[in-house]
């Protein structure tokens, strides 16, 4: 969570990094990616679970899972991808969409 959305967040998002918007509650869900590695560990958490968040400076907030692991659908509506990531559509459409496949 240490990426700056630089011009691919949304028009309504004022953090300039991802850390920053879950702290600031523009960003509540967060696309994972098979071929990452890291599935597996994200598969095991739980509604509830809490997990630490880290930015590039080594802050950390915590954050409670809200809901399980769930795999993106290939007709993930890219309008309510981006209000819950607060990247912009076009960040959907250009980096997100074309990996759909392995998304959740």
């Amino acid at each position: 969570m240490k990426y700056s959305y630089g011009n691919n967040k949304r028009s309504d998002v004022s953090s300039t990094t991802t850390f920053d918007a879950v702290k600031n509650g523009e960003r509540t869900a967060t696309t994972r990616y098979a071929s990452d590695g890291h599935i597996q560990e994200w598969s095991k958490l739980k509604i509830g679970d809490i997990i630490p968040i880290r930015s590039s400076n080594n802050d950390i907030t915590y954050v409670r899972i809200t809901k399980p692991l769930t795999k993106l659908s290939e007709n993930t509506n890219a309008e309510e991808w981006s209000k819950k990531e607060g990247w912009s559509i076009e960040y959907f459409n250009s980096n997100v969409k074309p990996r759909l496949n392995e998304a959740y």
